[in-house]
């Protein structure tokens, strides 16, 4: 999912810099879809997280706010907000990314102690 969804808000973000028109209804359509998603996903991390697994919980929720965040900042420059917004949007979305590559690598950690034990 990581991959494809901040290839797919750059991409968003690149057709709103490149052009005054609005975004196509598949292109809005798949950004509804894509928040729906992360909103679904953010319930199922809302809970308490097991013990070990507090530090990989935080970091999937704010991933999945940075995420949502980015989706609305274009959705704005869609409606036509300054295009300026965009470079917020994607940075949110790098960070979102960013954190779930971290989240990886505390799963990876998890596992390996618990391999250990």
């Amino acid at each position: 999912m990581n991959n494809y969804l901040l290839d797919f808000l750059r991409e968003v973000s690149s057709q709103l810099s490149m052009s005054d028109d609005p975004l196509p209804q598949g292109t809005l359509d798949a950004l509804e879809s894509s928040k729906e998603a992360l909103q679904a996903m953010y319930g199922r991390y809302e809970s308490d997280a097991p013990e070990g697994a507090e530090e990989v919980r935080e970091c999937m929720l704010e991933a999945l706010t940075l995420f949502f965040s980015c989706i609305e900042l274009l959705e704005e420059v869609n409606e036509g907000a300054d295009t300026v917004l965009l470079m917020e949007a994607v940075e949110k979305a790098e960070e979102a990314s960013d954190l779930l590559e971290q989240i990886e690598y505390l799963v990876n950690e998890i596992q390996q102690d618990s391999d250990n034990s």
